[in-house]
């Protein structure tokens, strides 16, 4: 065989393994950050489509992975386990198979851990690893062009081009179809705006919201409105008979937020991971920022035509008013037609 037809099967070898990477994704945490990996997991996929995916995730933010399609298998983290829990979790990633590479993504003592415990050759961490986590790991991504301050989702896409792949986004989150268990589907109908009152920290958390229901009901009375998040919310005033507002409050199970995002004409939340999440499928946001830098946290890209964001003045939420509130809905509405 001739030299030039040896070099080329070694090139078509090379191509075939670097499309059939093991990638193990450790990102157990949280919501929105779990939403920016599964970003450049999807970007990985469709770069290289024979790729197989892995990742380990807290318990609650499993139904949510698992259900992205760019994610083959999953690795329980039940944080509330204790040592034994973690223990079994570090045995659980040790037996698995040979990965081609780690990617630490969370950057702390127990991510270190399971890095650690994988079998890869290549075991790739953040350059903001913080708790000796780094030890662990024989790689290092750099930071984006703006450092520090780069907005969350380049930081992590900056694993990409560790193993060939350009740190873009390649279009929206793709899930698969999940079964709605908590509510009637009928409530999805009609485009409804959606709305999410929560957020991880008591200060990011934007106080009007109830206000800015009434407002919707009464200016908008054709279009429905949906309450949505962890938490319930019994006391719904003068609301409670309204046909058109649906409190999902408390009862929507996390992957049942895709097919409800993804229904939504505009989704309004805090600073939050439904707000990522919306972002990522690619629904009309409008999220209202308080002390968090929207520039580092809000919807990815900020350029994108149908991220908006309000930010208040001093970072303090209570002084962004319903009114400027509302008045930047109205247009987003009166926008989309």
């Amino acid at each position: 065989m001739s030299e030039d037809a040896l070099n080329g099967r070694k090139f078509l070898r090379t191509v075939e393994s670097a499309f059939s990477l093991d990638i193990l994704i450790i990102k157990p945490s949280s919501f929105g950050d779990i939403v920016h990996g599964l970003q450049a997991a999807q970007s990985i996929r469709q770069q290289m489509p024979g790729c197989r995916i892995s990742w380990v995730v807290r318990e609650i933010f499993y139904p949510l992975v698992r259900s992205c399609r760019a994610v083959d298998e999953c690795f329980l983290f039940h944080r509330h386990r204790g040592v034994p829990g973690f223990c079994k979790l570090l045995w659980q990633v040790r037996r698995g198979q040979q990965f081609d590479v780690v990617f630490d993504m969370q950057g702390l003592a127990r991510s270190g851990l399971m890095a650690l415990a994988a079998r890869a050759e290549r075991k790739i961490g953040r350059t903001d690893a913080r708790e000796l986590s780094a030890l662990a790991c024989n790689e290092r991504i750099t930071f984006p062009e703006a450092g520090k301050e780069a907005h969350a989702v380049e930081i992590l896409f900056q694993f990409l081009p560790a193993i060939g792949c350009d740190p873009v986004i390649r279009g929206p989150l793709e899930f698969r179809r999940p079964v709605i268990r908590s509510f009637d589907p009928e409530a999805l109908e009609g485009d409804p705006v959606v709305i999410f009152f929560e957020s991880r920290r008591p200060e990011k958390q934007w106080p009007y919201f109830m206000s800015l229901v009434e407002t919707l009901i009464n200016k908008f009375p054709k279009i429905p409105v949906i309450l949505a998040g962890s938490e319930t919310v019994q006391d719904m005033g003068g609301f409670s008979d309204n046909k058109k507002l649906i409190n999902l409050m408390g009862i929507t199970a996390i992957d049942e937020l895709v097919p409800l995002i993804s229904k939504a004409r505009l989704v309004i939340a805090n600073d939050s991971g439904p707000m990522h999440l919306a972002t990522a499928i690619g629904t009309p946001v409008l999220a209202l920022f308080g002390p968090t830098d929207p520039k580092r946290f809000g919807p990815f890209p900020l350029i994108n035509e149908s991220n908006h964001v309000l930010t208040a003045r001093g970072g303090d939420l209570s002084k962004l008013t319903m009114d400027v509130v509302f008045e930047k809905i109205e247009t987003i509405l009166q926008g989309l037609g």
